[in-house]
């Protein structure tokens, strides 16, 4: 035991003469614990320090490497910088907001279609950045994965979106179905759910999730042409609707699965930067608009398939005209234009000439825009006024 004792002293000893080694060693160190913790600063910095040792080791290509080492410790010290000064040099955004201990909200894996909340009745409190509540709100959701406001057997209407028709952040008595229920005697089957887009309404319907002798209402915005085309994190595992070369809509598998990557990108101050630039490329397409349009059409003919009518119910938003004026063919108006050509009827219920022009009354926190019940009020009266008109007609 000695003897090994002192040969690997002696080892130590050789090696503390070669600054060289003693690189490799920290290097080897300094990965190893950017590892554990995860920390693109450390992991840079030692690998950094790894090329330092290489250019110390071989002399041949000291010229080629000492480029790479200065470029690695200057992204190392901007890495740091970034993660120290972060909270002063970005604002507060909705990225920013916490979800506390408390929540148990909870999702499952559905092949081939995404994600659905479990059954039961959940509790989620959203937090702001220094531990104030956003929200405090109860969630009851059904044997089939969707929200259990409006209990009823026989719907007649079913309604298709995405969070604002779910109610993120609102009690069951406070959603839009649960007003045009109590409201206007209209009970509708809330088929929304955070991040969904009119893809997966066309998948439900294409499964017989629909109205028969009744109305479908898709709740719908001109961004959510992005969902439609697989551009969100949040997408891995949806359905994904591609145009044929003849223009005819094909469901081709799901979308994949970028979890794992934009996990690693988002642990990354530098990148979180150049995201903040220039990540709306990814937002808007002329291909992906003209998915989303075409998906709403198939929606439309499978809806007169069951002997329902189809309103779409849509929000317009100044993020979307303005990347679609400066990046596509296409603007909130003409995309409104096509709504009105499929639907039955079209109703604009965005309370305010943009969503980001809302009276602070209808949204709940300034780091949470989703819909309070007094939105949800208003926009069940206008969807109740039209509702009421069809049945006049019938």
């Amino acid at each position: 035991m000695q003897l090994v004792l002192r040969k690997i002293t002696n080892i130590i000893l050789k090696l503390i003469k070669h600054p060289s080694a003693i690189l490799a060693i920290l290097s080897v160190v300094i990965l190893y614990f950017g590892l554990i913790y995860r920390n693109f600063a450390i992991c840079a910095f030692g690998a950094t320090t790894f090329l330092l040792f290489m250019a110390f080791a071989l002399k041949k290509f000291r010229i080629l490497l000492i480029p790479f080492v200065a470029i690695g410790f200057t992204v190392s010290f901007i890495e740091v910088v970034l993660n120290i000064l972060w909270p002063l040099i970005i604002p507060e955004s909705s990225k920013s907001t916490t979800f506390s201990k408390e929540t148990n909200f909870k999702f499952e894996r559905v092949d081939g279609f995404g994600y659905l909340p479990s059954e039961g009745v959940f509790k989620e409190t959203k937090l702001t950045p220094d531990g104030k509540i956003i929200y405090d709100a109860t969630y009851t959701i059904g044997k089939d994965g969707y929200r259990l406001d409006v209990p009823h057997n026989d719907y007649q209407i079913y309604i298709y979106g995405g969070s604002l028709l779910f109610g993120n952040g609102l009690n069951d008595n406070e959603t839009l179905s649960y007003f045009l229920s109590k409201n206007h005697a209209f009970k509708s089957k809330n088929l929304g759910i955070g991040g969904y887009g009119m893809h997966q309404a066309l998948f439900n319907i294409q499964k017989g999730k629909t109205a028969n002798n009744g109305t479908n209402i898709l709740y719908t915005t001109p961004g959510h042409a992005h969902r439609s085309s697989c551009k969100p994190i949040y997408s891995s595992g949806t359905p994904r609707y591609i145009l044929d070369k003849k223009k005819k809509l094909i469901l081709e598998g799901v979308c994949k699965d970028k979890t794992k990557l934009n996990n690693i990108l988002q642990s990354i101050y530098i990148f979180k930067i150049f995201e903040r630039v220039f990540g709306t490329t990814k937002y808007l397409s002329d291909q992906g608009i003209e998915v989303y349009l075409a998906i709403i059409e198939e929606f439309y003919r499978l809806t007169k398939q069951s002997n329902s009518k189809l309103i779409i119910v849509y929000t317009l938003s100044d993020k979307a005209e303005k990347f679609m004026k400066n990046n596509t063919k296409w603007s909130n108006k003409l995309i409104v234009d096509q709504y009105n050509k499929i639907a039955d009827t079209t109703l604009n219920v965005t309370l305010a000439e943009t969503y980001e022009q809302l009276p602070r009354k209808y949204y709940i926190h300034k780091l949470d825009t989703h819909p309070t019940a007094k939105a949800n009020i208003e926009r069940a009266i206008i969807i109740a006024d039209t509702l009421n008109k069809l049945k006049q007609k019938n």
